[in-house]
């Protein structure tokens, strides 16, 4: 009823402010849509870029695990080859020749039959080692810190183990786990001196195990070995289980190797919710 009441110029600006108003109210409601949506469509882009990102670093693990198994295969072949098929050879063939003396007459002495011995169980010895690279058969015996320990006892360099986590983690979890840390000794033990000491922390932080290695060697420098197969394969190995591994070290200052793994994925599911 206002163009009742009101001049007719008043009535037409009232009606054209509001129109205008109503307009600007719908725009702006509008851009907020386009903002949000535009919003909405680059993180889908992001997404999407870190998915296709995450599946060729997996597919590249995946190829990296290969290619190190088919090397794993050549190089226990090689040293199959080289130290305890050779030692058995030659043990056998001192079998032989033992036999065939004592067929003549002639006894073995004590002094041959102990060299024999020796050399079986400088054969037995090695097969060892090589089946300890392979697969730490005592791993599933002994559980992951007690097996490290066993491992420090050999050491040529001071290591100590400490763990401060509650409950067994998962088998997969322990395996992994004890590579990573027998790389990292062995790391710190090579390009050490008989001085170098090595600590190992287990511990929970939240949702997450930590686990530290620390030595106070020389160090290096982590970018000019960012392509060291070693350290690669512990990339991979915690990259498998769904945790990140960092690597802090400068020359003369010793080496810090942490790797932070979600508990979720390292534990049986009756133990996944237990308290720190």
């Amino acid at each position: 009823g206002l163009d009742e009441v009101a001049p007719r110029w008043l009535f037409v600006t009232v009606l054209t402010f509001y129109l205008l108003a109503n307009l600007l109210l719908v725009m702006s409601d509008l851009q907020e849509s386009n903002r949000v949506r535009l919003r909405i469509l680059h993180r889908a882009i992001v997404n999407n870029r870190e998915l296709r990102a995450a599946d060729q670093a997996l597919r590249d693990s995946r190829r990296r695990l290969l290619v190190a198994a088919d090397e794993e295969r050549g190089r226990l072949e090689q040293n199959l080859h080289d130290g305890a098929q050779q030692r058995l050879v030659s043990l056998s063939l001192r079998l032989r020749l033992a036999s065939e003396l004592a067929e003549e007459g002639s006894a073995p002495t004590p002094e041959a039959l102990l060299a024999l011995q020796a050399e079986a169980n400088e054969a037995i010895e090695e097969l060892r080692e090589l089946a300890q690279g392979v697969f730490p058969a005592r791993l599933h015996e002994l559980g992951l810190s007690r097996s490290l320990r066993a491992l420090a006892r050999r050491s040529p360099v001071e290591v100590h183990i400490v763990d401060e986590v509650p409950g067994q983690l998962d088998a997969d979890a322990e395996l992994a786990l004890y590579f990573v840390c027998l790389e990292a000794i062995q790391n710190a033990t090579k390009h050490g001196d008989a001085d170098t000491t090595i600590d190992v922390l287990f511990s929970r932080t939240g949702d997450h195990l930590v686990v530290r290695i620390t030595d106070d060697g020389p160090g290096f420098d982590p970018d000019s070995q960012s392509s060291s197969r070693g350290l690669i394969n512990m990339e991979d190995r915690v990259g498998a289980l769904g945790g990140e591994l960092t690597v802090t070290s400068l020359l003369g200052e010793g080496t810090t190797v942490v790797a932070t793994l979600p508990w979720a994925h390292l534990v049986h599911s009756d133990l996944a919710e237990t308290a720190p």
